[in-house]
């Protein structure tokens, strides 16, 4: 099977600008996500279920993502997050991004992939998910700058 190929942080960075209709920055970084900093996983899989990419998200991002596409404004975050969660509707703003994000996946001579698991915790991922964050065939970490929000990681995992 043909792998399908991690994005660079321009095509992150366009996409998000696009989404968002904000500044966005994004460059690599060597500083994983810890476990208790993860606000979200999900998977990729292509058309036959098998697992292509896995995404890990720290709890800042899932926030800026989710409240940056619907306008929340940032002290509404900063106050969720301060009581211990984010707000059900911006973690569902947050799985509408991350649903658009496949798109920059599906390239040409790549199969094609879709979202399928989501989980906030990495603790609930489980099988050839939790096997790909734990054993990836490549890695790339991202700080994702969100003008007027914030920055948060996420991690990209390739399938061996």
């Amino acid at each position: 099977m043909v792998r399908v190929r991690l994005p660079i942080q321009e095509a992150i960075r366009d996409l998000v600008n696009d989404l968002l209709g904000t500044e966005t920055a994004v460059d690599k970084t060597p500083d994983a996500i810890e476990s208790d900093d993860v606000g979200a996983v999900v998977s990729y899989r292509d058309d036959e279920g098998a697992m292509a990419i896995a995404g890990v998200f720290d709890t800042d991002l899932v926030g800026f993502l989710g409240g940056a596409l619907t306008m929340v404004p940032p002290s509404a975050l900063e106050e969720a997050r301060n009581q211990g969660d984010l707000p059900e509707n911006v973690v569902e703003n947050f799985w509408e991004v991350t649903n658009i994000l496949a798109s920059m996946l599906n390239r040409p001579n790549s199969p094609h992939v879709v979202q399928a698991d989501r989980h906030r915790t990495l603790a609930e991922a489980e099988g050839d998910l939790l096997g790909v964050v734990d054993a990836p065939a490549k890695a790339r970490i991202f700080s994702v700058a969100i003008e007027g929000y914030g920055t948060g990681r996420m991690a990209l995992y390739a399938a061996p």
